[in-house]
């Protein structure tokens, strides 16, 4: 079964193709086929429900300069260095994945 830490990959395969009747090879496939088009969809700036239990989407985050500011742990002033514009993924829990936790 699951250990503490969650369920292992191939824990999953195996217990879905036991639940499903398929085997393990086709339940792997499926994932794989799944993958290539959350990566397609997001790539192109398009977001994605997986089957109402959370949503998946590119976020554009801004680019930050430069800045000096004080440390924390010191009081000192130090430089931070500036962040180029980049993009992150989101995952948005769907209302019925946190009535379930």
């Amino acid at each position: 079964m699951a250990s503490k830490k969650g369920l292992t990959r191939s824990e999953l395969t195996s217990e879905l193709a036991e639940k499903t009747g398929l085997k393990s090879k086709e339940i792997v496939s499926v994932f794989k086929e799944l993958e290539d088009l959350l990566k397609k969809e997001l790539k192109k700036g398009h977001q994605a429900s997986i089957f109402g239990l959370f949503k998946i989407e590119v976020k554009d985050k801004a680019a930050r300069p430069a800045r000096t500011m004080k440390s924390p742990f010191t009081g000192e002033m130090i430089k931070v260095a500036a962040k180029p514009a980049s993009k992150a993924v989101k995952i948005k829990p769907s209302k019925v994945l946190k009535d379930m936790v």
